[in-house]
């Protein structure tokens, strides 16, 4: 690490000086001014060459009185572009400077609420990689140079608060159930079928991530932990344009992309296709004493996992605005993946003197292929923007998973120097097929009631089914070539679940305070058939969501929040199936029909402050949770260590998060994150042993440095501090990442290099004790590899990157 650090501080002393070689001119400065006269402090100023290539060539941000000045100008003609949140971009033209003129003063430049637009063309600089909103954070990838080659997982792994496990489940501030939503909607795609999805989808597709830690009530309530919301880019400019991408690693994966758009009159269309091809490799141990046998034995597993597959993904969108006042539009995504793994498990037992008693190790091939499609119609009739509009969203979408698998069962020689199997003692093969389908609608109104106030009502409907199906033969001694059906562990559930909702919100403001109110009323209807078993679940409840945002707002410069909401966490098919997995003999996933929803009050305070130089947000909050869905273990007569989900009593979690962002130089920025909390969990109504009371923290740091030349790099730390958990304990993991990036062909080009997981440490140990047994277990992913990736724009630039689902003046 630190002569990791002597490096950068290297480059970064050499590119000093090297920058201020440099044949500059001149100073363009001025002040940004809203419409009521009042300074805009922390505004994005950016200066663009005054031809074709509209080339960025530097910026600043605003001072507190909304002042800036612009240093180290060459000699040129340019148009200066500036954007805040919540105000319409404006351009300043023909500024020029020249060895006459070397100093250039633009004056006032006003800037105006987002209510009204500049000729109906909205011109952005370049964004920020996090911008505070009242109701969200969020952060843009684009510029980051790290993630270039990478993919949306990556993106996701980059971002303060949120942490994604190796298995690829998603966690915002240790709770893991958050909701993934795709362009505002949230996706039917959970565990690896989500995961696939992410780690098929290029880095370069994701314009911007927002995290939602309390969302009003005109958002779904599904995921305790809030909303973390992937806006993928898809409106196109006037004209045409896109890009290509390719990249290679070390651990010879693959990936290559390329997308284009096209905008004429009141058509935009866009298009992206993707290819990517995956390598990656695991290894693992588990350690089992069995206390529940007298005199105590023991088990050793090790864990060998290697993993490939090609995926495909194409994304379409069309809009069509026929007038001022209407927009309809379509879009489809249609993804394909494919996979064989190959898996190999080595098994010691042993007694309580830790002799071997037997050796055998099973190994697996699998085969699985997954098919998603996604079809979505938008129309918006707008009377008046942001004040009386109306959208009507249906959206249709389709999974199709397969997966093949074969087992076989190897005795091993007690002589452990000897790995040569001895003797094939069984033989199992499966059939794993998963079909899922939803349906949604949503209608939403907005209605603007006097100057000060906006009511937004809604219907969010939406119908699911799943049909899943296993089916195994095997064999065990005699001729390993004649297999007869498992009807023990054949397994066949359908699932079906509907929700209907109504809300409402008002939002308002009173000179410097605002406030927002909602309420939804939501009813579900779920039924599960278990046709293997021959038995049916019902689950029907009706729930209140209320929502409450404040604010106050001191000058331009301080802004201070508080929220509330109501959430739910919904069990998922696989938590709910009672017949689970057979791929390990001695360990085995299982569901629990009898899984109830958890519901989640969550309650949030925040700080914010804008400056010239940095940016600073500090949010204390407390989570409240009933009926948490959380793992339990536990250990059968025969050594079978059974994990299923269970419905723990309470989980209050109190703590809380500051980020930042600092400007050091225009050539170094940086920004960092801190999250401290406790999580005390009730989980007595099932085992004292489950309850715990813990402490716990997560960091992160990155730098970004123009050392000059059109070269940028990056590096960043993670840390997550070791902590108890209800039944054991987890370590502590932490990840370095760097990148290096140069920009070619007057910046149409880049080319980077990153090096991920830099000293290998990503990996994890988790220990887990009951009365009956004590365990520990590993995961270690290689995740260490260097990356190059090339990309190329041509034709013009790419829009916003998405409309933003619920209007209202705070969106």
């Amino acid at each position: 690490m630190n002569s990791f650090l002597r490096i950068v501080v290297v480059l970064l002393l050499v590119a000093a000086p090297a920058r201020a070689q440099d044949d500059t001119q001149g100073t363009v400065r001025g002040t940004v001014v809203a419409e009521d006269g009042g300074s805009i402090p922390g505004a994005s100023v950016a200066l663009h060459t005054d031809d074709a290539d509209s080339t960025l060539v530097t910026g600043a941000a605003t001072a507190d009185d909304g002042s800036f000045v612009i240093e180290n100008v060459p000699a040129d003609r340019y148009y200066l572009r500036v954007s805040y949140i919540g105000y319409a971009s404006a351009i300043r033209p023909d500024i020029a400077v020249s060895d006459e003129q070397t100093t250039v003063n633009v004056g006032e430049v006003t800037i105006r609420q987002r209510s009204e637009q500049l000729d109906n063309v909205e011109v952005t600089a370049e964004r920020q990689y996090m911008q505070v909103e009242p109701e969200m954070t969020t952060y843009s990838p684009q510029n980051q140079p790290a993630l270039v080659g990478g993919s949306a997982r990556s993106v996701l792994e980059d971002i303060p608060s949120l942490r994604v496990d190796i298995a690829g489940n998603i966690s915002f501030r240790g709770n893991e159930g958050v909701a993934i939503h795709i362009n505002g909607s949230p996706t039917p795609l959970s565990g690896e079928a989500l995961t696939s999805f992410l780690e098929s989808l290029s880095a370069q597709e994701v314009n911007r991530v927002e995290v939602i830690s309390n969302p009003s009530v005109a958002r779904n309530p599904e995921g305790t932990g809030g909303i973390v919301n992937i806006v993928l880019a898809d409106d196109a400019e006037i004209g045409w344009g896109g890009g290509v991408s390719a990249s290679a690693d070390t651990r010879g994966r693959l990936n290559g992309s390329g997308n284009a758009h096209y905008g004429s009159g009141p058509w935009k269309a866009y298009f992206n296709y993707g290819a990517r091809y995956d390598q990656d490799e695991q290894s693992g141990f588990r350690y089992r004493e069995n206390l529940y046998l007298d005199p105590t034995t023991y088990l050793e597993q090790d864990r060998w996992e290697q993993e490939s597959g090609l995926s495909h993904t194409g994304r379409l969108s069309l809009d069509y605005n026929p007038s001022e006042s209407n927009t309809f539009s379509l879009s489809s995504v249609l993804s394909y993946r494919g996979d064989e793994t190959e898996e190999m498990r080595e098994y010691s037992e042993l007694d309580e003197d830790q002799e071997l008693t037997e050796r055998y190790n099973r190994r697996t091939n699998a085969e699985e292929t997954d098919f998603s499609m996604e079809y979505e119609f938008e129309y918006s009739h707008v009377w008046t923007p942001r004040e009386h509009e109306f959208d009507l969203e249906m959206e249709y979408e389709e999974d199709h998973e397969s997966e093949d698998e074969t087992y076989v069962h190897y005795a091993l020689p007690l002589d452990a120097s000897n790995d040569v199997a001895d003797t094939l003692t069984s033989r199992q093969t499966a059939i794993e097929t998963e079909d899922e389908r939803e349906v949604s609608l949503e209608a939403d109104y907005q209605r603007a009631l006097g100057e000060s106030f906006d009511m937004e009502a809604g219907y969010d409907g939406e119908f699911e089914w799943q049909d899943s199906r296993y089916d195994s033969e095997s064999v065990t001694g005699g001729p390993v070539d004649t297999l007869g059906a498992e009807l023990n562990r054949d397994n066949s559930f359908l699932y079906a679940e509907q929700t209907h909702s109504l809300y409402s919100t008002l939002e308002g403001e009173l000179g410097d305070f605002g406030a927002k109110l909602g309420l939804r009323a939501e009813s579900a209807i779920t039924r599960f058939d278990q046709e293997t078993q021959g038995t049916s679940y019902d689950n029907n409840y009706f729930s209140f969501f209320p929502s409450v945002h404040l604010s106050y707002q001191i000058g331009k410069s301080n802004t201070f929040k508080a929220s509330y909401s109501k959430r739910v966490r919904r069990p998922s098919t696989w938590q709910l199936n009672p017949l689970g997995s057979y791929d390990d003999p001695t360990f085995r996933r299982v569901g629990n029909p009898s899984l109830t929803p958890e519901y989640t009050h969550s309650f949030e305070l925040g700080y914010t402050r804008p400056g010239s130089k940095y940016t600073i947000s500090l949010s204390p909050y407390y989570r409240y949770t009933v009926d948490e869905i959380s793992w339990s273990e536990r250990l059968t007569e025969d050594g079978v260590t059974i994990l299923t989900f269970e419905n723990f009593s309470t989980e209050d979690s109190y703590g809380a998060e500051l980020v930042g962002s600092l400007t050091l130089d225009e050539w170094l920025k940086s920004n960092a994150s801190f999250n401290a909390y406790k999580q005390v969990t009730d989980g007595s109504n099932l085992s004292s042993s489950l309850s715990s009371d813990a402490i716990g923290f997560r960091t992160r740091a990155s730098f970004n440095a123009e050392v000059g030349w059109g070269v940028t790099v990056q590096a960043s730390q993670h840390y997550r501090s070791p902590m108890d958990i209800p039944g054991g304990r987890r370590d502590a993991r932490t990840r370095t990442n760097t990148a290096i990036q140069k920009k070619l062909f007057s910046n149409r080009a880049k080319l980077n290099v990153h090096v991920s997981d830099v000293f290998g440490t990503r990996g994890s140990v988790v220990e887990r004790r009951s009365e009956r047994y004590f365990r520990r277990y590993s995961r270690e992913p290689s995740s260490r590899d260097v990356r190059v990736t090339f990309r190329y724009t041509f034709g013009g630039g790419g829009g916003d990157g998405g409309r933003r689902r619920g209007r209202g003046r705070w969106r």
